[in-house]
């Protein structure tokens, strides 16, 4: 979730021309390339949805392969962002509960420990617009929603980028939610250096690459894990039957469980 109120446009950050235009080239260098350079000849099974925070949530990328076409995107989109009006925290945190969502209707037929792990990345420089006491209820009602879904397979990111004193008590609890229900939750403060912007996104990509690591081993702490058959199935909407929820298998697919 990538702020895009008007308050992104401020020019202030070294060595860039806003504040969205360091989001951007952060979160496209120091997260998508930094784990690309690593992954080598290797595959990822990683997909990326990226919510732009104004006055509404919305989708600039909706369940992306992470690539280097995913990477050009966000770079063109570096250029091409129009941060404006206010920030609402509560219509993106909805936004990324329903990607969630979908996700977990697919997956339902499978055991817990195998579905995939989710890092929830909320990049903000202040606090909501979205302020009463309802607001403030729904988001945490959101996070709490998702950690006791999730579990540990859930981390929530909150990172702050703003002069020192800014305001990021919200973004804070956000990340304390997490935490109290289950799951994991950090807060950085990237304040408005480049360089700790460039660390904070570093230091996340370097996180989900050892979850990445951890889930597709085939082996932990020297025991062998028991390879499992699923079958994912999808729903679809057949235009031809007027709606109608039909269910087709997609490809076979290995998962991996501990042999108790």
């Amino acid at each position: 979730i990538v702020d895009q109120s008007g308050s992104m446009r401020a020019a202030d950050v070294n060595g860039f021309r806003s504040r969205s235009h360091a989001a951007y080239g952060a979160l496209a260098l120091d997260y998508v390339a930094e784990q690309l350079y690593h992954r080598g000849d290797d595959t990822l099974v990683d997909a990326v949805t990226i919510i732009e925070m104004n006055d509404v949530g919305s989708f600039f990328v909706y369940r992306e392969p992470l690539d280097w076409l995913l990477f050009n995107k966000i770079l063109d989109r570096q250029r091409t962002a129009k941060p404006r009006s206010h920030g609402h925290y509560l219509n993106s945190l909805v936004l990324a509960e329903k990607v969630v969502k979908a996700d977990m209707e697919t997956f339902s037929d499978l055991d817990k420990e195998d579905i995939p792990a989710y890092a929830i990345v909320f990049l903000s420089d202040g606090k909501p617009s979205d302020k009463t006491d309802a607001d403030e209820w729904g988001r945490l009602e959101v996070v709490g929603r998702l950690s006791s879904q999730l579990g540990d397979k859930l981390t929530v990111y909150g990172m702050g980028i703003g002069a020192r004193g800014a305001e990021f008590d919200h973004l804070q609890t956000l990340t304390g939610a997490a935490d109290d229900f289950g799951s994991q939750g950090q807060f950085t403060h990237a304040g408005l250096s480049s360089a700790s912007l460039s660390t904070a996104f570093s230091s996340i990509a370097t996180s989900v690459t050892t979850t990445r690591t951890e889930l597709l081993t085939a082996k932990d702490g020297g025991k062998e894990k028991t390879k499992k058959q699923y079958t994912l199935v999808r729903k679809r909407s057949d235009a031809k039957a007027r709606g109608t929820q039909s269910r087709f298998a997609e490809k076979g697919v290995s998962r991996w469980k501990y042999d108790p």
